[in-house]
């Protein structure tokens, strides 16, 4: 159901959102805040936020390839969390499946040919139409864990969530809506056949989002924390606690506990 934005809160009279590649804030009232001198980033949102939204030209935005990947693959993230969210629904579904439909095609080029405004305009829609989906059904496991990966190792949002991917989907896939969830959207971005069962579709789409990642060249968690690797181990604990304590594990099709996202980390890597 949407609702007229009520009068703007004090806290958020003097905030100015940026625009960002990825999400038009026409659209969207959430955004992350990571405090000062912290490891621990939080989501914050609402209404207010829509009034101080602004557009930008296509042409004004050039971003570096691995840019275009992360934000891409965040957007890929969107589309999937907000269709297995349990709040989904008839429309999100909708805007979630073409959100994906347009990544899986266009995102590889777009990385490779960034000056190509026909493909960049085509994710800027992707990223809108998945902006759309998870602002009504909300997201998942996936971003809870990712807003770790970027307040404890400052990993790029998006980066932090394609490596999360794969591990979100094989851990939720076992909860039975979500599985058959899964499979339907791997069915709806052919990405198998219709013929296909529950089991090959969901390693189909899990297959192909890690054949996307190779596609735009999305490094490994090893590579991407460098030198911060040998500090993994000791900040799972406090990664876990603020991970169970993240407003967007709320909508997570299972139910995740202390053990549950310990053992996801400790895989990880």
């Amino acid at each position: 159901r949407f609702h007229d934005p009520p009068t703007p809160h004090l806290a958020f009279q003097n905030f100015k959102p940026p625009f960002y590649f990825k999400v038009p804030k026409l659209v969207f009232f959430f955004f992350l805040k990571k405090k000062r001198q912290s490891d621990f980033k939080r989501g914050l949102g609402g209404w207010e936020l829509l009034k101080r939204s602004r557009l930008t030209r296509l042409e004004s935005v050039a971003s570096p390839p691995a840019i275009t990947a992360n934000t891409g693959m965040d957007v890929l993230t969107h589309a999937l969390e907000a269709y297995v969210s349990t709040r989904a629904s008839d429309f999100t579904d909708a805007l979630a499946e073409k959100a994906a439909q347009i990544v899986f095609q266009y995102l590889p080029v777009a990385v490779r040919k960034g000056d190509c405004l026909a493909t960049r305009g085509k994710m800027h829609n992707a990223s809108t139409l998945a902006g759309m989906a998870f602002s009504q059904a909300g997201l998942g496991l996936n971003h809870a864990i990712a807003h770790q990966l970027g307040g404890q190792f400052h990993l790029p949002h998006g980066l932090a969530n394609a490596l999360l991917l794969a591990s979100v989907i094989r851990f939720n896939a076992h909860d039975p809506r979500a599985a058959k969830r899964y499979a339907r959207f791997a069915k709806a971005c052919h990405l198998c056949a219709d013929s296909a069962n529950e089991t090959a579709s969901v390693n189909a789409l899990v297959q192909h989002i890690e054949q996307l990642k190779k596609a735009c060249a999305i490094p490994t968690l090893a590579v991407a924390l460098k030198e911060q690797k040998q500090n993994w181990s000791v900040r799972i604990p406090a990664m876990v606690r603020a991970a169970l304590a993240d407003v967007t594990l709320k909508t997570n099709p299972r139910a995740a506990d202390v053990g549950a996202i310990q053992e996801l980390l400790e895989e990880l890597l």
